[in-house]
């Protein structure tokens, strides 16, 4: 699979030509994550990274989403809501994990607010950003490749927005019919709005045949969250509303 997504990203010139793209993914998260929990069926475990094997404070903060992923997958199947076939690429699982990790992580950034005495205002208020995080260079990926820094960290980014507009509109609630009906896609997950009107994604079928010998390597769904990464710089404009795609390489 990390083969059919390389050739994939090497095709809209997203990756460096010669990456390889499994090495590198396992480099970057092998350098950069701070914890993780396991939810493979006869694993079921969580991590926090700690040089020194000490509990502190960035480990609390870190165990407080690690902890609501566990408590996410005694609730649901974490592994049923997609199909094997949907790679990490796809729109569809981004918006998921959207879902996932904004959920947990607005539950660290109350975590975080809480010993900071400033829950009870809003975190435009407190002057909080990705900073609310417990994290300040969460943004941060050395060394990778905007596409793979985007494809790790715009989940919590921009599912922790997601999170939050979910709880202005209605409370945990809101947020626990979410899982009831997940977001579909990552137009959703950007913006909130069209989520809550079900607005769904439209299907983009290719017009160009295929041409004749051409072999399958891969097919999904491209989606707003990831065609900012391809057009680049403030792409905001040029991409909002993305209504969808499915497409094949």
């Amino acid at each position: 699979q990390a083969r059919a997504d390389e050739r994939l990203l090497l095709a809209f010139d997203l990756l460096p030509a010669g990456t390889d793209l499994r090495a590198l993914r396992a480099r970057v998260l092998e350098d950069n994550v701070a914890g993780f929990y396991d939810e493979r069926p006869g694993k079921r475990r969580l991590y926090a990274v700690s040089e020194d094997r000490a509990f502190t404070p960035m480990n609390q903060v870190i165990l407080a989403h690690e902890l609501r992923h566990a408590l996410q997958d005694q609730y649901e199947d974490l592994g049923s809501f997609l199909g094997e076939e949907v790679t990490d690429f796809d729109d569809r699982r981004l918006a998921w994990m959207s879902l996932l990790e904004g959920d947990a992580t607005l539950v660290m950034e109350r975590f975080v607010r809480l010993r900071l005495g400033t829950l009870g205002t809003a975190p435009e208020a407190a002057g909080e950003g990705t900073e609310a995080l417990g994290a300040p260079g969460l943004l941060d990926v050395p060394g990778a490749p905007p596409i793979v820094r985007d494809q790790l960290v715009q989940p919590y980014v921009a599912g922790l927005a997601f999170a939050r507009a979910l709880w202005a509109h209605g409370g945990p609630e809101a947020l626990r019919e979410a899982w009831d009906r997940p977001p579909e896609s990552t137009e959703q997950v950007l913006h909130p709005a069209k989520f809550l009107e079900r607005e769904r994604p439209r299907r983009v079928a290719p017009a160009v045949a295929a041409p004749r010998g051409a072999r399958l390597v891969s097919e999904g769904v491209l989606g707003e969250l990831l065609l900012r990464t391809l057009v680049g710089g403030d792409a905001g404009p040029a991409t909002e509303g993305w209504g969808g795609a499915g497409g094949r390489l």
